[in-house]
């Protein structure tokens, strides 16, 4: 409409011309060999192309055509375009800076308004006995994770339309009030617009409500399409807790990335898995998350290392449960509800009704009244506060941190002082405490003891961590050097039960933007930090020990990062652990041990110490010497005074023959090599189902 500057365009006619071009240039395709006269000639086809380039120029128009308006197979971004031919294999374009309209001759994917993922999941998914292993494990509390969940050229088909160029994404960057950071689509296309479409359609929720066994039929899911970047990550949540998620049924997350490596990290991790190589789930393209967002459901993705190269890409689809306010014991929730397994089947919102407004007096006859009393007390303690006893915490004791003139005398620290000396001597005076910290350690648990130290003692090394003073270079390694003496040996070997052999403490300081992803620092399976990955000396480890130095860290509701995470615990809250001052925490390294350090924020204001140091029992000391140990030690089924070596020792290369000619004892050491194996090295673990066409389950 109108001539050169004074043109103006119209949205509707420029896509409709462009959409008929298209379709022309399809038509010619599609036909295949066809009568010279019945054909698009292959000039008109270099003039439809021109013209169709023209068009994509212009503005406000900035859509191009690409692979996502048809089905295309394994399409790759790095692969050169090729030139638009016909059937016949004459007819081509002259030019070769255009993408195929159609790839490998597949007919475009059909997308109509009542489409739904019945459409396009993978048909052997959709049996019923697949479907009710699917919804016995979701009902369980376990990740459900589906592998080539969806037909491949529907895969492709949405990972083209979500990178096109059309597609416009806002950098969601972390702040006090959130704890991720990733880009999100602001606006979607008519194409991506089909795909939440779909996602939400009633047959879809349908099947998901099939699929999970708790309804999906409220208000539209919340669609989100997520593409990280380095730097980008979320922290642990469980989308029980989040904003709207009172009704939240079930979740849906669909990795799309392509070629990932695991060392770009991005891994979407299942913070329920009892070791971390059976949490970490790294972008494979394809890949189906399904889980019931409850108490225990804690997962993050760990943050994308600056040498990643690809794109981290998934599709978040959260249901919700329709609206069954206001709540009356007039249905019969002891039924639906009752048993502790069955807790699940709740939304937040029911619950929380069950445990804080519901009144039982009220019900008749006394039998049900009694039923809805034990309902409101297991929800209470099973569902909504599920107990957790993963860690011991040892509060201040006379050692409160008060005025400097409280009469505890200067420590001077020598070349021949020892952690006995160091220590708060309340502490080491309660026979019973100690008894405590260490049934607790041997257990397995992470033990926190506050006000460690003698405060005077503790002060003195921030100081000197902190470049408050100088000169203090041979203090600070006598200070440091109390964790490798004898004695202090000696003291956690008896603590822990394990050989103690004392490697020189390093001092860290967690900086802004410093992390470290979970790990149980077991074996040589090797983790993720800011700056690398681990290694052998792993091995041999027995003994964990870090001295938190932190002064007025995340004081009140500020929310720094930088939280120990200990995930045995399981629940969230229980999982944190906000370092302090002069805190030490204990843990023997086991496959279970699993523990990391939140990422430091940017806004963070104090500095992060700390002490680090690790116990070891030294390459090649076994925990045995003779038949009598191995039996004990077999008997006994203490496998925490293992390290890993040791365990791997025994698991592998013991042979009970040559310790032993009695078929008995043989027997007795058989057996105790599969358990150390099974319970120890390799716990099982059913924290996640799989569903993998072509690998068995780990």
């Amino acid at each position: 409409h109108g001539e050169g500057d004074e043109a103006i365009l119209d949205r509707n006619w420029l896509g409709l011309v462009k959409a008929e071009i298209t379709n022309l240039l399809k038509l010619g395709f599609l036909l295949g060999p066809r009568p010279a006269d019945e054909l698009i000639s292959s000039e008109k086809a270099d003039i439809f192309g021109k013209l169709l380039d023209a068009l994509n120029s212009l503005k406000p128009v900035n859509t191009r055509l690409r692979a996502s308006e048809v089905a295309s197979p394994n399409p790759s971004n790095h692969e050169p375009a090729s030139p638009w031919c016909f059937e016949d294999g004459a007819t081509c374009t002259a030019s070769s800076a255009r993408t195929a309209p159609v790839v490998g001759g597949q007919p475009p994917i059909d997308i109509g308004p009542s489409s739904s993922i019945l459409d396009f999941f993978d048909d052997s998914l959709l049996e019923d006995d697949v479907l009710a292993d699917i919804r016995e494990n979701l009902l369980a509390g376990r990740l459900v994770v589906i592998r080539d969940a969806f037909k491949p050229e529907f895969a492709e088909h949405v990972h083209s339309v979500l990178t096109g160029d059309d597609m416009q994404w806002i950098h969601k960057k972390r702040s006090k009030d959130t704890d991720l950071q990733r880009h999100n689509i602001v606006h979607h296309t008519i194409d991506s617009q089909k795909i939440v479409d779909i996602f939400n359609s009633t047959k879809t929720r349908e099947l998901v409500t099939r699929v999970s066994g708790r309804s999906c039929m409220g208000h539209d899911a919340e669609f989100r399409v997520s593409d990280f970047k380095p730097g980008d990550h979320i922290s642990h949540h469980t989308d029980f807790h989040n904003k709207n998620a009172d009704l939240r049924s079930t979740n849906l997350v669909w990795n799309l990335s392509k070629d990932w490596q695991k060392e770009w990290g991005g891994a979407f991790y299942w913070a329920a898995a009892n070791r971390p190589e059976v949490g970490y789930h790294f972008p494979t393209f394809n890949t189906v998350f399904i889980f019931i967002p409850n108490e225990l459901s804690t997962h993050l993705v760990t943050p994308i290392a600056d040498i990643a190269k690809g794109r981290r890409l998934t599709v978040n689809v959260k249901y919700s449960a329709e609206d069954l306010g206001p709540y009356s014991i007039e249905r019969p929730i002891e039924d639906l509800y009752g048993r502790k397994e069955d807790h699940i089947l709740l939304t937040k919102d029911e619950a929380t009704w069950i445990t804080r407004t519901m009144n039982p007096h009220n019900a008749e006859p006394e039998e049900r009244c009694q039923k809805l009393w034990d309902l409101k007390d297991s929800v209470a303690k099973n569902y909504m506060n599920p107990e957790h006893d993963a860690v011991y915490i040892v509060e201040d004791g006379e050692n409160d941190g008060g005025d400097d003139d409280d009469g505890e005398d200067e420590v001077i620290v020598t070349k021949d002082t020892s952690i006995l000396d160091v220590l708060d001597p309340s502490l080491l005076a309660d026979d019973e405490l100690m008894g405590e910290i260490r049934d607790n350690l041997r257990a397995g648990k992470l033990v926190v003891v506050k006000q460690a130290f003698k405060r005077k003692f503790a002060e003195r090394v921030w100081e000197m961590l902190d470049n408050q003073v100088s000169g203090t270079a041979a203090e600070l390694r006598n200070a440091m050097g109390v964790i490798d003496h004898p004695e202090t040996s000696a003291f956690f070997e008896e603590l822990s039960g394990r050989r103690c052999r004392a490697k020189r403490a390093q001092w860290a300081w967690f900086r802004r933007g410093h992390y470290s992803d979970p790990h149980n620092d077991f074996g040589s399976r090797g983790h993720t930090h800011k700056n690398g990955l681990g290694n052998r000396k792993q091995d041999t480890r027995t003994l964990g020990f870090i001295w938190w130095l932190a002064k007025d860290w995340s004081p009140g509701k500020e929310r720094w990062g930088g939280r120990f995470v200990w995930y045995p615990s399981k629940v969230t809250p229980a999982m944190f652990n906000k370092p302090g001052f002069n805190e030490l925490f204990l843990f023997l390294p086991t496959a279970s041990s699993v523990h990391s350090v939140e990422h430091v924020e940017q806004w963070s204001k104090s500095k992060l110490l700390s002490i680090i140091s690790w116990f070891h029992a030294g390459v090649g000391e076994y925990p045995v010497a003779n038949i009598n140990q191995l039996e004990d030690l077999a008997r006994a089924e203490d496998w925490n005074k293992l390290s890993y070596e040791q365990a791997k020792f025994i698991a592998d290369e013991m042979n009970p023959a040559l310790f032993t000619a009695d078929v008995s004892r043989q027997s007795l050491l058989i057996e105790m090599k599969e358990k150390v194996t099974k319970q120890y090295l390799y716990p099982s673990d059913d924290s996640a189902f799989y569903i993998d066409w072509e690998l068995e389950e780990p």
